[in-house]
């Protein structure tokens, strides 16, 4: 990536951030680009350097499935230079299986007509 793209996408993304903090994956898809071109962009805005200071920071973290089973946290950035909040702490495998067994078996009881009333009972109790 040359440079003069680099400060375009800055630029861009400082634009951006002005109307509200947003995640890395939002502001690719408001941009045209797909996340790993803009991560490494966001990586030096989020460091300071001898010349520049910090240009943005990590307000929150929300969690995104990206079209499979298992929940990431993604960073949501906002304008300033101001401390990142700390990375939430990882789900244990024991309730990620947990609550993936409990789905499983609530999908297959779900083969009789009269285990209807048992799924909806299951639904509004969870």
């Amino acid at each position: 990536m040359t440079k003069r793209r680099r400060n375009e996408l800055v630029n861009r993304i400082t634009e951006l951030l002005t109307e509200g903090p947003e995640t890395g994956e939002a502001l690719a898809a408001s941009i045209g680009l797909d996340g790993s071109a803009i991560r490494s962009v966001l990586h030096r805005m989020r460091t300071a350097s001898p010349k520049l200071p910090k240009r943005i920071y990590i307000v929150d973290y929300r969690y995104d499935g990206a079209g499979g089973t298992r929940e990431y946290p993604r960073a949501v950035f906002a304008l300033g230079d101001k401390p990142d909040k700390r990375k939430p702490k990882a789900v244990p495998n024991r309730v990620r299986v947990t609550k993936w067994y409990r789905k499983r078996v609530a999908a297959t009881r779900l083969n009789s007509i009269f285990n209807v009333g048992r799924m909806a009972h299951y639904i509004a109790t969870n």
